[in-house]
């Protein structure tokens, strides 16, 4: 772990520790260039890795950086450099200032509906953005939703990005990511862990807004696929929504996820 005081490429000062994301410490740093606070992820390799398996997630790393430089959207968190220093590789991200969604359900508990409904609105929106330029997120979930002062999300920690080509959605695989499970859609799961696309994304919006108004995680996709019955209805689950509360996209079947119908208090 790097220490405060601790300076890389000549240029970021290494402020504190963050915490730890997808394949990497995440550390608040200084940037002397520019004369700002940024955010610093270092690549850490998950024990029990195999040494075969280091080179594709050293690679999986910069292509992280590389894919999420080109983006430019204020729903998703900017990357501005990638280095590697001392064997090690970083990439240099912005500080987003908030907390995370799950910190915020877990101080305040479930939001308002209305509030609900522009989260959903942003995510998705900030989504289209991602997938027109055929980047798939595959780890949406409430801890890596940053939101700003003013309540609109960030989407943070790219780290099981894969880039998409919608002619042929197994191409260009950086990771076989399952995501977390309570978030993650059914066919992350298994031999087919390789053919996601948009929709599955979708699915981790849909999960995340279920936790967003009941403050309970939804049951995990594989689970509901034996036991359809373990999704309780939202209206059993928070009693105090209103009865035309719909969530649609978390249906376990690709085809049938839908954006048309968001959560809404009207």
């Amino acid at each position: 772990m790097l220490q405060p005081g601790h300076t890389l490429q000549g240029r970021y000062t290494v402020r504190d520790h963050l915490g730890q994301g997808g394949m990497g410490s995440v550390y608040r740093a200084y940037d002397h260039r520019l004369s700002l606070d940024v955010a610093v992820k270092e690549f850490t390799p998950p024990p029990g890795l195999r040494p075969e398996e280091l080179p594709q997630l050293r690679e999986q790393f910069r292509r992280e950086a590389t894919t999420l430089a080109r983006l430019n959207h204020p729903g998703v968190v900017n990357v501005s450099d990638f280095f590697e220093e001392d064997s090690r590789a970083f990439l240099v991200m912005s500080l987003v200032q908030g907390e995370n969604l799950a910190e915020r359900i877990e101080r305040g508990g479930p939001l308002p509906e209305a509030a609900v409904a522009r989260l959903g609105a942003q995510l998705l929106e900030a989504l289209d953005y991602c997938h027109q330029h055929q980047v798939l997120h595959r780890d949406i979930k409430p801890n890596n939703i940053i939101l700003l002062p003013d309540g609109a999300p960030v989407l943070v920690d790219f780290g099981l990005v894969k880039l998409w080509n919608p002619a042929n959605p197994t191409t260009h695989t950086l990771m076989r990511g399952m995501g977390t499970p309570h978030y993650a859609s059914p066919e992350q799961y298994g031999f087919a862990a390789g053919h996601t696309d948009a929709r599955s994304d979708i699915y981790s919006v849909g999960a995340t807004l279920y936790y967003t108004l009941t403050a309970q995680a939804p049951p995990v996709a594989t689970d509901r696929m034996l036991r359809p019955e373990l999704m309780a209805p939202l209206a059993a689950v928070a009693p105090w929504l209103s009865p035309n509360i719909c969530l649609l996209y978390t249906s376990p079947s690709p085809r049938d996820r839908t954006r048309s119908r968001m959560p809404s208090s009207a």
